[in-house]
């Protein structure tokens, strides 16, 4: 591990050795010793860094971290932020300042924070977003320690895999107003002419209809043969259907798939809410995917689990086990 110069060291060590430099060729010793003092200065933080190094490598800092959820929100949606908890516990004395980012899936916007890395804990937060519905991998934390003055930077390594599962985000959504239905059932219901409880009209009998139906005081107002007709209701049923050959998974995020998951995904739960079942079927050139119609919120999870399916993403589960088996990584 080796701590390399920043640009506000590379400057100090410019300008130390010019003056050196300039004074050793006008002959003025001021600025042969301004210049030697600059150079001095940074073999100073040179050793102060290469400790603080050292003390890393031996394990002084230890990383963790955990989702922080938004207050209101119980999963992770795409293009929402949300914040890593991080954890820093510094054994012995206080190692300086540093910037911590994370490596990730490609799909993860990563921010930075800096901290100062006191003795014992030390907790912030790190923020997030997917780009777009998927499961990711946070592999571990980018840290970047910095000498007091800020001219020598360590950058170092900790893997702490984390599988990160993001939600399609439900945007608002409405469906026409429903009339009050019967139990067992939704607000909206299809309305089917037959056997039922709601009488639908009494009219003027044909031979197929059943005497049982006969409306007799109806039949005696009128001197016709008159029957009642009556209608049942049933829940309607959508089906979602997405079809995933048309190259709707290429380019970089937000994709058109993604904007189709997300779109179906919030029509999925307003039809819901509104009593409505739903289904999905999913295809190309033969069917992938098919749920069939149900209701409730818990068949939601199962629609976006099925929607969420459908991408061609790349799993790099197998990087971050292979960073997670080793306690420390130079970057440099």
């Amino acid at each position: 591990m080796c701590p390399r110069l920043t640009a506000r060291g590379l400057q100090v060590l410019l300008v130390g050795g010019l003056y050196v430099l300039l004074g050793a060729v006008l002959e003025r010793p001021y600025a042969v010793t301004l210049g030697g003092a600059a150079i001095s200065l940074l073999l100073v933080e040179r050793v102060r860094a290469a400790a603080s190094a050292a003390r890393l490598a031996a394990g002084d800092l230890r990383v963790g971290w955990q989702i922080a959820m938004p207050e209101g929100r119980r999963s992770i949606e795409s293009e929402r932020p949300f914040s890593l908890g991080l954890r820093l516990i510094t054994a012995g004395a206080a190692l300086g300042t540093a910037r911590i980012s994370a490596y990730a899936s490609s799909e993860l916007e990563v921010g930075q924070v800096s901290v100062k890395l006191a003795p014992g804990l030390v907790e912030t937060e790190l923020g997030l977003r997917a780009r777009a519905a998927g499961t990711w991998w946070l592999h571990g934390a980018l840290l970047t320690l910095f000498c007091p003055l800020g001219l020598f930077s360590t950058r170092a390594f900790f893997p702490t895999p984390m599988r990160i599962r993001a939600l399609p985000a439900l945007t608002p959504r409405r469906i026409r107003p429903r009339a009050p239905g019967g139990a067992g059932g939704g607000q909206r219901r299809h309305r089917n002419e037959g056997t039922g409880s709601d009488l639908a009209e009494i009219r003027e009998a044909v031979p197929q209809d059943s005497y049982r139906h006969v409306a007799w005081k109806a039949t005696a107002r009128t001197g016709r043969l008159m029957v009642r007709r009556f209608r049942s209701e049933s829940p309607i049923d959508q089906y979602l259907c997405l079809d995933v050959a048309l190259g709707l998974d290429e380019g970089r995020a937000p994709r058109p798939l993604d904007r189709a998951i997300g779109s179906l995904a919030s029509h999925a739960r307003a039809a819901l809410v509104a009593g409505d079942r739903v289904g999905l079927v999913t295809f190309d050139d033969h069917v992938r995917t098919h749920v069939p119609p149900a209701d409730g919120i818990r068949h939601l999870r199962r629609l976006r689990d099925a929607l969420l399916r459908t991408r061609s993403q790349p799993d790099d589960s197998t990087l971050s086990d292979a960073l997670g088996m080793r306690p420390y990584l130079d970057l440099t």
